[in-house]
């Protein structure tokens, strides 16, 4: 249970900062697409799998 419960927190950390990240790169037109995969990087990794989405963003 407490696992779920740990699951549940990381995932919607992990929304909540690619949301930020859109509202406060929108201005420079850097837009990450919030679906499964960017959520579960964002939250797996953290800052860094945030940092490496926008990377990725600028290399496609």
């Amino acid at each position: 249970m407490k696992y779920l419960v740990y699951l549940i927190k990381k995932i919607c950390i992990g929304i909540f900062a690619l949301y930020s990240v859109n509202i406060l790169f929108s201005t420079l037109n850097i837009l990450i697409p919030i679906n499964i995969f960017t959520i579960s990087v964002s939250s797996c990794l953290g800052f860094f799998g945030i940092v490496a989405l926008i990377v990725l963003k600028f290399i496609i």
